[in-house]
């Protein structure tokens, strides 16, 4: 446990939601009984506990608000989507894309190599390599580039992510 006193809720929710998306991301888009379950099951602890190291030096109440309130942020952000019935290789590609914005931008580091990307990798690369999957990705790249784009303006309309 590392002490954390100097970041902000807002900040400890901005590093935790990443975490909480590529969980709902795994769990929604391999399906159950899927060869790759026994991975997913190995990426959602990696997630769960990525998402929880940014709480882990604060009360057990403290952080469970706070991924409570994670996990409504990510509610409210993928939520739209199905509701619009977008496609889940949709959502991914935007995920992927936005994470790579936040990155960019040196918003959030993550180490290249960490558990948490090679986790991700490994499970993106396996539904992306998927034969199905290859002509869907191809027609919703504009679309994931869009997305990626509003998530962040939802973001930052929110108070998250903002650089300035």
């Amino acid at each position: 446990m590392t002490p954390r006193r100097h970041l902000s809720a807002r900040r400890r929710v901005e590093l935790m939601l990443p975490s909480l998306i590529a969980l709902r991301l795994a769990l929604v888009l391999i399906p159950v009984g899927d060869a790759e379950r026994r991975a997913v099951d190995t990426a959602k602890d990696v997630f769960d506990a990525t998402a929880m190291e940014v709480v882990d030096d604060l009360p057990a109440t403290e952080a469970g608000a706070l991924r409570s309130r994670g996990i409504r942020l990510r509610a409210w952000l993928l939520d739209r989507y199905a509701a619009q019935r977008r496609g889940g290789l949709t959502v991914l590609q935007a995920f992927t894309l936005w994470l790579d914005d936040l990155r960019r931008r040196e918003i959030i580091h993550i180490n290249d190599g960490c558990a948490f990307l090679t986790h991700w990798d490994d499970l993106a690369d396996g539904i992306l390599r998927h034969p199905d999957n290859v002509e869907g990705l191809q027609r919703g790249q504009r679309s994931a580039t869009k997305m990626a784009a509003e998530w962040r303006r939802l973001l930052e309309g929110q108070g998250y992510y903002r650089t300035g």
